[in-house]
């Protein structure tokens, strides 16, 4: 899927958007626009998706827009809107969602938040 436009517009941005809910079939998602309670601050033609976690309380949520932001717990990150970054997004989301990956917080002794980064869920690889 060629996601890459110079300018974002409703058509691509929907087009992401059916992809993604085809891909996450298997699961419960939400979508949301600016127009839903709690969603006022995003873009006009952006949308966010969230996904129930089969396996915690804690949501998966893929805001899209001119990019692509994934948020799990304390983590989350940027993917842009090419081929590749869509991909690589597409395998993170899978991998936390099937509970192969995980996110892991480093947190001072303060409970500050230092830094965050997706991690195997099987600690004898790390």
């Amino acid at each position: 899927m060629d996601v890459y436009t110079e300018k974002v517009d409703c058509t691509n941005v929907k087009s992401v958007k059916e992809d993604l809910l085809k891909f996450l079939s298997d699961y419960e998602v939400y979508v949301y626009t600016r127009a839903d309670n709690g969603y006022e601050y995003l873009g006009r033609f952006s949308f966010m998706l969230v996904i129930k976690n089969p396996y915690s309380n804690e949501t998966l949520d893929i805001e899209l827009g001119g990019s692509f932001t994934v948020f799990f717990s304390n983590w989350h990150a940027h993917y842009f809107a090419f081929d590749n970054d869509y991909e690589q997004m597409k395998r993170d989301i899978k991998g936390l969602l099937s509970g192969s990956i995980g996110a892991l917080s480093v947190m001072d002794s303060s409970n500050k938040l230092i830094v965050t980064d997706l991690c195997s869920a099987d600690f004898t690889k790390m």
